[in-house]
């Protein structure tokens, strides 16, 4: 796999041999019994160069993958060997970075104070891609608002959170009796998590010139900053009851009655291989402490 990637990064039988320390005559015959074993040809060698065909690239790709593993495995396995307690590599979606990030940071410090955290927050499509090429153990995310590629194993750690609709108090619609539809609500600007997509699947296919531009007022997938325009302006922030809790507990912004059920998951998403290693069970595990934690601490807000 390692010669077959050589020799379409150097795109030549003789730099390849030269990069992996053979001769010339030794990779070709080894490429050759390669070829003449699957069945394919994998590279074009007219006119002294070597290039690759689809069948090189897709062998390329994917020993890439494969390699990236085994290194990883390796690394792994050393620190193991010295004794050390483990490496965790986690990636936050923005959608939990401002509300689970700092909760999970200080429970692992406490729990596992010998682990080497690595936190990395970007978004969700980024985050997937460092997970795909094992450069992050796991990743916390939404699945419902950036769907899961094949391949991953999805381990849902908060099932059916509530969500909620809040707003800065003394907002002109707490004024009103409740509870209220989404159609009520576009009175006014929505500020979301990119969820415009989710949101209009409750909503008649048409919708006012108004209706639609206070349902793409605000996007935006970080969860401080959608937290900062709800304080700051009219506008009614979509969020998760666990998100905005502190700020209810401290009266910086009230739930506004809806007369519909919104709920969402929380996944934990990792690679085959990764899914039953301890260390990510572990943090599994604590995950759902924390959860459940917020969600007894929002239950005993409300009565």
């Amino acid at each position: 796999m390692r010669q077959v990637i050589e020799i379409c990064r150097a795109g030549s039988f003789g730099r390849a041999a030269e990069t992996l320390g053979v001769s010339q005559p030794t990779l070709s015959r080894s490429i050759a019994r390669l070829e003449d074993e699957i069945g394919v040809v994998l590279f074009d060698r007219s006119a002294g160069a070597a290039k690759p065909t689809a069948y090189a690239r897709y062998l390329a790709r994917h020993a890439t993958k494969v390699l990236t593993s085994t290194s990883a495995l390796v690394a792994e396995l050393r620190r193991l060997a010295v004794g050390e307690s483990g490496r965790l590599r986690v990636g936050l979606g923005s959608g939990a970075r401002a509300w689970l990030g700092p909760l999970l940071v200080e429970r692992l410090l406490k729990q596992h104070p010998g682990l080497a955290l690595e936190i990395l927050s970007e978004s969700a499509e980024t985050l997937y891609q460092r997970l795909e090429i094992h450069e992050l153990d796991v990743v916390i995310a939404s699945a419902a608002l950036v769907p899961i590629q094949e391949g991953f194993v999805d381990i849902k750690i908060g099932k059916g959170l509530e969500g909620a609709f809040v707003v800065r108090a003394g907002h002109p619609i707490l004024e009103e009796p409740g509870p209220h539809s989404l159609r009520s609500l576009l009175r006014w600007p929505i500020a979301h998590p990119r969820a415009d997509h989710v949101l209009r699947r409750l909503l008649p296919t048409v919708i006012s010139p108004e209706e639609l531009r206070n349902l793409t007022a605000y996007s935006c997938n970080d969860d401080g900053l959608l937290q900062m325009i709800g304080q700051s302006s009219d506008a009614i922030v979509m969020t998760l009851s666990v998100k905005a809790r502190r700020d209810l507990e401290a009266g910086r912004v009230v739930r506004v009655p809806i007369d519909w059920t919104m709920a969402a998951d929380m996944s934990a998403v990792v690679t085959a291989e990764q899914a039953s290693a301890p260390v990510v069970k572990g943090l599994v595990a604590v995950i759902e402490e924390i959860i459940a934690a917020e969600i007894d601490a929002l239950a005993a807000l409300s009565t």
